[in-house]
């Protein structure tokens, strides 16, 4: 696992994108997050620390 401080802009696909191997759907990534920071969506504010897991391809 990473902390990662949410910029303006970002979005969770696209941390989700940025962490997935291109083997991996993103939608299972989105749903990894989210579990892992307690998330009721996908909307982020800047400024937010998540922990995202590590790269993986």
């Amino acid at each position: 696992m990473t902390r990662h401080v949410v910029q303006p802009g970002e979005t969770l696909w696209a941390l989700a994108s940025s962490v997935a191997s291109s083997r991996e759907d993103l939608r299972d990534v989105v749903v990894e997050i989210e579990r892992l920071n307690n998330l009721d969506g996908a909307g982020l504010r800047a400024g937010e620390q998540l922990l995202l897991p590590v790269a993986r391809g």
